[in-house]
């Protein structure tokens, strides 16, 4: 007898119950403000989750138009066993990336397993829109040089507005309240006056119905 469909479900259940749970995927992402002004200076931190035995991280790093460029910062993840990333080659605002940004560990040490920051980046906000930022070319790497599993990566868009122009948007100018307030007490005075008339006929109506 050929088991029917419904224990063929059964069975299939009951093995993917007992697999056993997946490692926790490797995951770089960009953490940033999600609102800035124009003018305003801000960092962007690389953070990395799930690492297994880290020893080199190498990437690109893109940004939009509207930011510019200010410097960077050694990331916590490689501990007081890391040296100072080395930009191979240093970008100017217009080409809008960083290339051949390399972190490592120094020789004769292990890995790095767990969370951390790569790098810490510093912008200013140049124009109101968005801006984005974005890693590229990213390898990972453990002390034997073999490359580590495909990450997920994840981009940071960035709101910057025009403080200024916020401002005049929900502040009103004295005139302005000035003006306001006068309308409004003429409106009012013609409502009331409205009010009166109205107040006056329906009395004289209900007194010529009362006499008659």
């Amino acid at each position: 007898m050929r088991p029917g469909p419904r224990f063929s479900c059964v069975f299939l259940a009951i093995l993917l119950s007992a697999a056993p749970v997946s490692a926790q995927l490797l995951h770089v992402y960009v953490e940033a403000p999600d609102h800035v002004f124009v003018g305003e200076e801000f960092s962007a931190e690389l953070r990395i989750e799930n690492a297994q035995s880290l020893f080199t991280a190498s990437y690109a790093l893109e940004y939009s138009e509207t930011l510019e460029f200010m410097g960077m910062e050694q990331g916590d993840i490689f501990g007081e066993g890391s040296v100072r990333p080395i930009l191979a080659k240093q970008p100017t605002q217009e080409e809008g990336k960083l290339s051949d940004i390399i972190t490592t560990r120094i020789l004769n040490r292990q890995g790095i397993s767990g969370d951390g920051t790569l790098g810490v980046f510093k912008f200013r906000a140049k124009n109101a829109g968005f801006g984005e930022i974005r890693v590229t070319r990213l390898s990972l790497a453990n002390a034997s040089k073999q490359r580590l599993s495909s990450p997920t990566v994840s981009s940071k868009f960035v709101f910057i507005s025009d403080k200024e122009k916020e401002t005049e948007k929900f502040e009103l100018r004295p005139v302005e309240v000035g003006i306001d307030v006068f309308l409004m007490v003429v409106l009012l005075a013609v409502l009331a006056v409205v009010l009166v008339f109205m107040l006056r006929a329906a009395t004289e109506e209900v007194f010529k119905k009362e006499n008659y």
